[in-house]
């Protein structure tokens, strides 16, 4: 079963995710966010880079996609308060299809053990 962990921008919970996908090599994981309150993700995050000085590095109003550099403000939390600490958090995602939030430089052996499903699924697919 996976675990579900919390979302907080600037200290407050905004969602959770599962954290679903991952690359363990270079000690990544994200996963679909399930907003608790926002109306609109797309304005939600844009405003933020932009009030914080963050860089965007693409958007498309039309569609309400956004894809951000790391915020630092951004932090995921296990159910028992532990931080999934990484080099940072940023967002990407389209409204229809959701937003994910992504986790960069998550060190081992952290990783390997928060995260046995991404590493077996990583290490079966190159097995002979």
């Amino acid at each position: 079963m996976r675990s579900v962990y919390r979302v907080n921008l600037d200290k407050e919970e905004i969602g959770t995710t599962l954290l679903e996908s991952g690359d363990p090599p270079m000690g990544v994981v994200s996963g679909k966010i399930s907003f608790h309150a926002l109306i609109s993700a797309f304005n939600f995050f844009l405003n933020y880079c932009r009030i914080h000085d963050i860089t965007v590095n693409s958007t498309d109003p039309e569609h309400e996609f956004i894809d951000t550099q790391v915020i630092p403000a951004l932090r995921v939390f296990r159910t028992d308060g532990t931080e999934i600490a990484g080099q940072g958090c940023c967002i990407s995602g389209f409204k229809e299809e959701g937003y994910e939030i992504t986790i960069l430089g998550i060190p081992y052996p952290f990783y390997a053990e928060e995260f046995p499903l991404q590493r077996r699924a990583y290490d079966e697919r190159f097995r002979a």
